[in-house]
């Protein structure tokens, strides 16, 4: 069995319908769907949400926090309840394909692949138009690379084995965000993973609620990168320090800013200046 676990915040219905319908169509039916709301008390809809749900036919659960405990906490909810062997996360404003599942799971060819990624349609509400995102595929052990970005991507993308996420402890419930990226980390430490290079979800980009939207969000998520999952590279830690003090910039706090970008410059003192000089171009 496969377990999907889908998580919403302040969706309305019909999105979070969206939603549990592509689960419904998967071309692979050994499934079960655990729906964990995580919205605050004062929710406008979480009535509607909990009664559209309740009222759907199938293997579908669904539970409310009785207050808003966050993303990490919510994926975690779902993982202890889940019965599938493998778990499928879905953030609620995306969709899956029909054929996600199916086509992941024939890629679990051995015992020590504990998760297979996807490629992904990128779908921008607010002028209608999708594009099949460029994406990096790698498999076997992938943890060296995707310690330079996570090209896994968000929740909705990979297949995961159940033994593999309770092994690394759940999501880490203090990250704000890059949690996603945080858990592959883990994982990959110790196992392969493999991927299906066609698009397998519908990731829609919009102006709704987001983490990425929040600056300072992000921030905290990179630190907590930085800080559980240190690089020895040089071109790493240079990135990533690179990236935080734009970050930093970005949200006004240009002492701090400056004073990463000098921890960088040392690192990879010509990449910094060229792109600089790039930017004043």
């Amino acid at each position: 069995m496969i377990t999907v676990i889908i998580t919403t915040y302040k969706r309305e219905p019909g999105m979070l319908k969206r939603a549990i319908d592509s689960v419904i169509s998967q071309t692979f039916t050994d499934w079960e769907l655990i729906i964990v709301d995580d919205s605050p008390a004062d929710y406008a809809f979480s009535d509607d949400v909990r009664d559209m749900v309740l009222g759907l036919k199938g293997n579908i659960s669904y539970v409310r926090h009785e207050r808003n405990y966050g993303a990490n906490r919510a994926r975690n909810t779902g993982l202890k309840l889940a019965k599938g062997e493998y778990i499928a996360y879905l953030d609620d404003d995306d969709e899956f394909m029909p054929e996600k599942l199916e086509k992941q799971l024939a890629r679990f060819t051995n015992e020590n692949i504990a998760m297979v990624y996807c490629g992904r349609m990128m779908v921008h509400d607010d002028t209608g138009t999708e594009e099949t995102a460029k994406s990096v595929f790698i498999e076997g052990s992938i943890y060296d690379d995707l310690m330079r970005e996570n090209f896994v991507g968000s929740c909705s993308f990979p297949l995961v084995r159940r033994k593999a996420l309770e092994d690394a402890g759940g999501f880490d419930e203090g990250m704000k965000s890059c949690q996603d990226w945080d858990m592959w980390l883990t994982i990959a430490q110790k196992h392969d993973a493999a991927f299906v290079p066609e698009p397998l979800v519908r990731y829609h980009v919009h102006t709704g609620e987001h983490i990425t939207g929040s600056i300072t969000r992000r921030i905290q998520g990179l630190e907590g990168i930085c800080r559980k999952h240190p690089a020895k590279s040089r071109y790493i830690r240079c990135k990533r320090l690179s990236a935080l003090s734009e970050m930093y910039r970005e949200n006004g706090e240009y002492m701090k800013s400056f004073m990463l970008w000098l921890r960088a410059l040392p690192l990879q003192p010509f990449r910094l200046w060229a792109h600089i000089k790039g930017e004043k171009r």
